[in-house]
Formats: C-alpha cells, sequence, structure tokens
C-alpha cells in the first residue's frame, strides 16, 4: 500500500505539479527581470531627458539673474547721475542769488558813471549765464571753456574790489584735456565771498586751477573775515557749496582724490588735487 502511494506521488505529483511549480517560478522570475529592465531602460531615457531640460532651465535662469543685474546696474547709474546733476543744480541755485545780486549792483554802478566797461562786463555776465543754462549741463566739458567762464566769473567779481593787486590766478592746463563743469565754482565763490578785500597787503588771495600730468589741482589760499567764516568751518568745513563739491568728488572720483579744507593764523586753505584718469 505505501509502495503504491510512492508510485503514484512520483508519477504524478512529482513529475507534473513540481515541474509546472519549477516553470512558474522561472516565469516570474523572467518576468520581474524584464520589470526591473523596463525600469532601468526608463529611469536612463528620463535621465537622458532631464539633462537638455535642466540645462535650458540653468540658461534660463542665469539669463534672468543676468538681465536682473543689468537692470539694477543702470538703475544704480541713473540714480548716480540723477544725484549729480541735482547737486549741479544746487550749486548753480547757490551761486544765483549771491552773484547776481551784487553784479547788478555793479553793473548799475558803473552805468550810472557811464563806465566804458559796462558793454564788456554785460557780454561776459551773458556768457556766464549761457554757461551756466546751457553748457554745465553736459557731463564733460572742454577745459578752454571753462577757463572761459572762471575768467569772466573773475573780471566780474573784481568790479567790487578796490585793489586787484591782491589776486593772484593761475589757470592752466598742460594739454587739451575735458573734465566734469563747475569744479572750480564752490572753491571761487568762497574766495570772493569770505576773503577780506580790505587787507592791503599784496597778494592776499590766490587761486589756482591747474591740470598737468592727468591731475587737477584746485587750490585757494586767503585771509577771511572772521565773522563770516567761522561759523561755516566750525559746523561744516566751509559752508554748502564745498560739501556739494565734495560729494560730486565721492561720486565722479570716488577714492581717487585728495580733499584738504584748513583754517590757521587768519589764513583759510582749500586744496583738491583729482587724478582724472
Amino acid at each position: 500500500m505505501f509502495a503504491a502511494y510512492n508510485y503514484f506521488f512520483d508519477k504524478y505529483v512529482h513529475e507534473t505539479s513540481f515541474t509546472s511549480f519549477t516553470f512558474i517560478a522561472l516565469g516570474s522570475q523572467n518576468l520581474y527581470q524584464d520589470i526591473q529592465n523596463g525600469l532601468v531602460s526608463f529611469f536612463e531615457v528620463s535621465v537622458l531627458a532631464m539633462v537638455p531640460l535642466c540645462f535650458f532651465g540653468f540658461l534660463f535662469s542665469l539669463g534672468w539673474f543676468m538681465n536682473d543685474y543689468f537692470l539694477q546696474q543702470k538703475r544704480l547709474e541713473k540714480a548716480l547721475a540723477e544725484k549729480v546733476e541735482s547737486e549741479i543744480a544746487l550749486i548753480k541755485h547757490q551761486l544765483s542769488p549771491h552773484f547776481l545780486f551784487n553784479t547788478l549792483n555793479n553793473l548799475y554802478s558803473l552805468s550810472l558813471k557811464k563806465s566804458d566797461e559796462l558793454p564788456d562786463l554785460l557780454i561776459q555776465l551773458s556768457n556766464i549765464l549761457r554757461y551756466m543754462i546751457d553748457d554745465s549741463k553736459q557731463h564733460s566739458i572742454s577745459f578752454e571753456k571753462e577757463k572761459e567762464t572762471m575768467l569772466a566769473y573773475i573780471d566780474i567779481e573784481k568790479l567790487r574790489l578796490n585793489n586787484s593787486n591782491q589776486l593772484k590766478f593761475k589757470i592752466s592746463s598742460d594739454k587739451p584735456t575735458s573734465l566734469p563743469p563747475l569744479l572750480w565754482l564752490p572753491v571761487l565763490e568762497n574766495v570772493f565771498k569770505h576773503a577780506d578785500f580790505f587787507d592791503l597787503n599784496e597778494n592776499t588771495i590766490v587761486f589756482e586751477f591747474m591740470i598737468f600730468n592727468n591731475r587737477l589741482k584746485i587750490y585757494s589760499n586767503n585771509k577771511y573775515k572772521e565773522k563770516h567764516v567761522v561759523k561755516n568751518i566750525k559746523e561744516n568745513a566751509g559752508g554748502f557749496g564745498l560739501n556739494s563739491l565734495k560729494k560730486r568728488l565721492d561720486n565722479l572720483y570716488p577714492e581717487n582724490y585728495l580733499y584738504k579744507v584748513e583754517k590757521a593764523n587768519g589764513i583759510f586753505t582749500i586744496e583738491i588735487v583729482i587724478n582724472l584718469v
């Protein structure tokens, strides 16, 4: 009986069922391998597809950031330019009341005397006003034009002086040069506003505007009227005009200039040296 059972199991179950089971197991293994291979292939295709997408995404992001950077730079440059222009406008505004009031009074006095100097001085005043309105709007202007305006300004201011021998001016350049307008104005105006012109000693006032080896030197040295200048020096080292000039130099020539204002022994000295290149 037992022998018959073994025969039956070996014949029909072991040889058929187990063989089927083996086929099923092998089929499952092959199916798993196919799925695994398919997943690997899908992953490889996905990675290959993502490479150009990531690359173009990187280029897009880089382009966006660069565009934003350049826009920010343009805004900054525009803001700085507007700031410089506003400061120039403030300097010109500072000139107008003080300078024009004295000039018109002096011209009126000359007209009463029927002075022959009056027509030339009117032309000089006209040239200065034209310069202030038109030429000074430019970012750079020729040295010769600046010199012409400075000399006209000095000639008009000298009208109220009894002794012009007190004045020593040097305005020169070793070569044709262009530079920002009105750098000289706050210094020269400070001289005529605060200098003591009642001191009879000669050469009490020196003004220099000189360019040599691409360096601009603006220098003034004068005796001053104590009651007029002491308060300004204590509070803001020379007043609104000189402070505005220093701000302009910070914008135009950052860390590329020397600026010194001193008061000692009754002498007021301004020295500015600018590297133009």
